[in-house]
């Protein structure tokens, strides 16, 4: 409340302390910084600050004093996103100043707004300037006022949310203003100087920050468009050797339609699943790149491959250095891996692509169905041999007996060879049937999540489980 003072009718309402700041800013931070200040007065001739504890019907023990810039605390004003808040107290005179408990891990603290200066540009918009308690960090965000007959109807937003789920810091540019994201889990506020509906049809761009461990500076990507209501695309940065890393960049409109979620997403990402850690690598030509990267049970990381066309990920548990089991990253598959482990003997990893959101690798436990095939030897007498096409390892499965069985070689073709008396089947895990030799049948059908190939000689067996013969 501008020109006005507290008037206080007994000594408990005396300022229990009195500082000198540089400005009304630091006054306001002082106060908000307090649990016990509940009102703040400053002098602007002397710049000093008497910061207030116990004060009550502020607005009835006001006198006027020209020199004297008083502000109250308006208790239980904590409004959760999204939700409106009625006020009651202040008047026409007050001020607006609003705190930030926490994000990005600070406590923030805006400037003082005056409903009643009109900024030139938007008359309905004025921009928020936050300050961080305990550094020189700054924070810009929207304030919309709406008047709906004589109520305030406020509303404080940022344009743009950044969340940056890459390990890199990131420069984000549009409109020729540069900031820089760094690593967090919640959402980086940007806002830009203008703050009219334009500034959506801008395009922007991105370069990264300490790529491969080095303080070094990827080039700019190419532009994109912000003017979307929902859009997931790719972008390109390039770095000094040639190596490229590519964000996967995700763009959606809040409700409100006042402000853009960016995601900024890696073209590929991990997830272990299994209940066991686990470490990754990139081979190529068998040779290792960079460093095993360990990975806990329910974590996600980014993956920056060197070469998507050559190279082989290779996966084992972190506790074993046994000979790890490879497949390829750059096809959309999923297999059982063989592990050379007694008590964890596989690990179900599936690779999921899409032309948008990039490269899934995701890792499991052992689950019914996982397996590729469940083979079933019905034969009453009669074993048989089978190995996966152009592998050497041949197998015996006996009479009414199965196994679940998964391929030696995740590289070879992902077809079975089965033998019985001499004569030989190449079978692929699709619906099918035939026979192997004369009296012996057999069958690939699905039992729920798990594909099943059954042998046979009786022809009832086949017609009972698959009516593709």
């Amino acid at each position: 409340m501008s020109g006005s003072k507290l008037q206080c009718a007994n000594t408990t309402c005396l300022p229990f302390t009195t500082i000198i700041v540089p400005s009304i800013w630091e006054c306001q931070k002082a106060c908000l910084g307090d649990i016990y200040c509940r009102a703040a007065s400053f002098h602007t001739s002397s710049t000093s600050c008497q910061l207030f504890a116990d004060i009550s019907d502020e607005n009835d023990n006001m006198l006027a004093d020209i020199d004297i810039i008083t502000m109250i605390v308006v208790s239980g004003t904590r409004v959760p996103p999204g939700e409106l808040y009625h006020a009651t107290s202040g008047n026409k005179k007050s001020l607006l100043i609003f705190t930030i408990p926490l994000h990005n891990n600070k406590k923030w603290i805006s400037e003082s707004i005056d409903l009643h200066v009109k900024p030139h540009s938007n008359p309905t918009q004025h921009m928020v300037q936050f300050h961080e308690v305990n550094s020189q960090d700054t924070m810009k965000m929207i304030l919309r006022i709406d008047v709906y007959q004589e109520s305030y109807r406020v509303m404080l937003y940022s344009p743009f949310w950044i969340l940056n789920y890459t390990n890199f810091k990131i420069e984000f540019e549009i409109d020729n203003e540069k900031t820089l994201i760094d690593i967090y889990d919640s959402p980086f506020f940007i806002c830009t100087k203008k703050i009219d509906n334009s500034i959506f049809e801008k395009k922007s761009s991105i370069r990264l920050y300490n790529v491969d461990q080095e303080d070094s500076i990827s080039h700019w990507s190419e532009k994109f468009s912000l003017y979307v209501f929902e859009s997931t695309g790719m972008v390109n940065c390039k770095i000094s050797h040639n190596k490229i890393y590519t964000i996967c960049i995700n763009i959606t409109t809040t409700s409100s339609g006042l402000s853009k979620i960016i995601k900024l997403l890696p073209s590929m990402a991990i997830i272990n699943k299994s209940s066991v850690e686990l470490e990754i690598i990139e081979t190529i030509s068998g040779i290792e790149q960079n460093e095993w990267q360990l990975m806990k049970p329910e974590q996600i990381i980014p993956f920056w491959p060197c070469d998507m066309k050559e190279g082989i990920m290779n996966v084992r548990y972190s506790y074993s250095r046994m000979i790890p089991s490879s497949f390829m990253m750059n096809i959309k598959h999923r297999t059982l891996l063989r592990m050379n482990d007694e008590d964890y003997p596989v690990l179900h990893v599936q690779v999921s692509i899409t032309d948008f959101f990039g490269i899934h690798i995701i890792f499991n436990d052992y689950k019914i169905g996982h397996a590729p095939i469940l083979l079933i030897n019905c034969l009453k007498n009669q074993e048989i041999s089978y190995n996966q096409k152009d592998d050497t390892q041949i197998q015996i499965l006996s009479s009414q007996h199965y196994v679940y069985y998964t391929w030696n070689n995740p590289f070879k073709p992902h077809k079975l060879l089965v033998s019985s008396n001499g004569q030989n089947k190449e079978i692929e895990f699709h619906p099918v049937c035939g026979y192997i030799e004369n009296d012996i049948f057999y069958a690939v059908f699905h039992d729920g999540p798990q594909t099943v190939l059954i042998i046979t000689d009786e022809k009832s067996i086949i017609k009972a489980v698959t009516d593709v013969c």
